[in-house]
């Protein structure tokens, strides 16, 4: 976390972020008659995917530049190198009596005595393409017409800023956005679920799943009635990526796929909670999603942590059992867990909420794996 910390620089990231920042601070009453005299404490709650940095530095340079704003102290939530939440910064700088701006990143639970002291706490919009037109039409005088601004963003955002020079041309951004981003190669094609054979239970429920959610997008049943969480088992080579892969193209969403272990192999305790957050954010961001969660024993079960690594790994149980927890940010997100061994799972995430179906998937048979072309398909690549 970083107190203050701005630049001097309006770049087209900074003012697209500014803009959609302004409108979040000003449904918050930042710009209302002595909002910077007194304790106002608001809180900006960063959209899924979100540059943290990037938002904190436009951030500064809005209330360095907007005198409506100027004595606002800007932060931003952050977890330490140990994965806890940076508490006493956030204390010492509620301490100072100034008023403040939190950032507040997607996958952080907010702690009860900082919402007890905020007045507002609002949502940042995504980038939508009138605050690209406005960021262009400030920092390069380009005129954007909310089309080309709609093209633009169908690009990464990280792609659409770097390519944005000072002098190109519009269509030569949008020729280069192109052909940076051609699609590769296509990838073997998936089966549905109707396709496969030999997962019994987890198929009917695969089927099942994807009605409710053709109902759920036509607003006939609420996300509340859906199901939206299953741990599924079975030793290796029982095929459940494969069913992962299948329930998407079934129901007609995106799969985002991860497992522990590259989770982990992030870093430090930080560094893994930080890369589990990006992927529930990631399945948010492209919701109507699966998130696929691979290997989900390793998490473990806190009751038979002990010795120097148990308080380490309690926390990382704790901190996905607050990303499953996230209602309001999971709408949309269907939770599948993996593992060859369901025995291992902390009971915590298997209650009712949370994957609190379990379904196990055996072994194909020889007639079963013969029916999805395993032997001689184009399926290459793809776990069993």
């Amino acid at each position: 976390m970083n107190l203050g910390r701005s630049t001097s620089t309006v770049t087209i990231a900074s003012a697209t972020y500014g803009v959609a920042l302004k409108a979040a601070m000003r449904l918050a009453g930042a710009f209302l008659k002595g909002a910077t005299t007194r304790q106002t404490v608001i809180i900006l709650k960063l959209p899924p995917q979100a540059d943290e940095r990037a938002y904190e530095a436009a951030a500064g340079l809005l209330v360095k530049r907007t005198p409506n704003l100027l004595g606002f102290l800007v932060i931003r939530a952050d977890v330490t190198r140990r994965g806890l939440l940076d508490v006493k910064t956030l204390d010492d700088a509620l301490f100072r009596g100034r008023p403040l701006v939190i950032l507040w990143p997607l996958g952080i639970k907010v702690p009860i005595h900082i919402v007890a002291a905020a007045d507002r706490i609002v949502d940042v919009r995504s980038v939508r393409p009138f605050h690209l037109v406005s960021a262009a039409k400030e920092v390069e005088g380009r005129l954007l017409d909310i089309g080309e601004a709609t093209r633009l963003l169908e690009y990464p955002l990280a792609s659409v800023f770097a390519s944005m020079r000072a002098g190109r041309s519009t269509e030569l951004v949008l020729k280069r956005l192109q052909a940076a981003h051609l699609a590769p190669d296509p990838l073997p094609s998936v089966p549905s679920l109707d396709e496969l054979q030999g997962y019994g239970e987890a198929r009917e429920w695969g089927l099942a799943l994807a009605e409710d959610i053709r109902a759920w997008e036509s607003a006939q049943i609420p996300w509340s009635e859906v199901d939206r969480g299953i741990l599924i088992s079975g030793p290796p080579g029982s095929g459940k990526t494969l069913f992962a892969s299948a329930l998407a193209r079934t129901c007609g969403v995106e799969v985002v796929a991860t497992s522990v272990s590259r989770w982990q192999s992030a870093g430090h305790l930080g560094d893994m909670l930080g890369a589990m957050r990006k992927s529930f954010q990631e399945a948010a961001a492209k919701k109507p999603c699966i998130l696929f969660l691979d290997e989900l024993d390793s998490i473990g079960d806190r009751a038979t942590f002990k010795g120097d690594n148990a308080q380490y790994s309690s926390q990382v149980v704790n901190g996905l059992l607050e990303l499953v927890d996230g209602f309001d940010r999971l709408e949309g997100v269907v939770v599948v867990g993996a593992t060859n061994f369901p025995e291992k799972i902390d009971p915590a995430l298997l209650r009712a909420g949370r994957l609190d179906r379990h379904i196990a998937i055996s072994l194909p048979d020889a007639e079963t794996r013969l029916s999805i072309g395993v032997q001689n398909s184009p399926l290459i690549g793809i776990q069993f």
